[in-house]
């Protein structure tokens, strides 16, 4: 029985492939150590394998001890390991962005109380599930300027299962309400004048689960008319409803 014939037999049984390669060449250094001890005794290459084999036993009971040992559910569980822990790194690098917010801003950011003396307050609207993400409106307020122009505040939540992937403010491209009138998006641009209805937004916090976002309206007519206010997110659509006024 020669080496080759005495390493396949006794690793036939192990039915991971990563695992019986690595026994394998162990068997086989032990195989070539005592060839090299056979050697040095004087026998010749042929007779040394010979001798290395024979003294390593009958394969067969081998073959079965080692099967027993290297299960191939502990195999497959180690490689998945290493799968998702290079998933893992993927979704870090492709959302590093986002988990930098969450470590800067996430745990420093709580919505504003609501104000006490405006007449148009709304707190926890429910405003569905679209596109993959549910959206909430835990607090939104109008209030009325010195110039007689009213400006609203509204926090918007989105949050999903999926954590790897965030809801992005910026994707609100536009806004209108029930009569018509739409409202043009200027991130970061706050005007105090009331001549153009528009908006800004200011993403404000993140979590694992949810993120958050502050709009900031002008131009808006008597908020005691409005019905509806009407977001486009990305392809689509959160209707936030205000029949029946705020509550104060």
């Amino acid at each position: 029985m020669n080496k080759g014939y005495w390493l396949d037999t006794a690793t036939k049984e192990i039915r991971f492939g990563p695992d019986r390669r690595r026994v394998r060449q162990e068997l086989e250094d032990h195989i070539l150590d005592r060839m090299e001890a056979a050697e040095a005794r004087g026998l010749s290459g042929y007779e040394a394998e010979k001798a290395a084999v024979e003294a390593m036993g009958d394969p067969e009971p081998v073959a079965r001890e080692l099967g027993r040992l290297h299960q191939p559910w502990m195999g497959y569980l180690w490689r998945l390991s290493q799968v998702l822990l290079v998933v893992l790194a993927l979704c870090i690098a492709a959302n590093w962005t986002y988990f930098r917010d969450l470590w800067n801003n996430g745990p420093d950011w709580a919505p504003p109380e609501p104000p006490q003396d405006f007449p148009y307050v709304w707190q926890d609207l429910s405003l569905g599930e679209t596109g993959g993400y549910r959206f909430t409106v835990p607090l939104m307020f109008w209030e009325q300027w010195d110039d007689g122009t009213w400006a609203g505040t509204v926090i918007l939540q989105g949050s999903s299962w999926r954590f790897w992937e965030r809801w992005d403010a910026g994707s609100i491209l536009a806004a209108r309400d029930d009569r018509g009138i739409s409202y043009t998006c200027r991130n970061h641009s706050w005007e105090s004048t009331g001549e153009t209805p528009r908006f800004y937004y200011n993403a404000v916090q993140f979590s694992y689960t949810s993120s958050t976002a502050e709009l900031r309206f002008s131009g808006i007519p008597d908020p005691g008319e409005i019905q509806w206010l009407e977001l486009t997110i990305g392809d689509e659509t959160v209707t936030i409803s205000l029949e029946g006024g705020g509550t104060a």
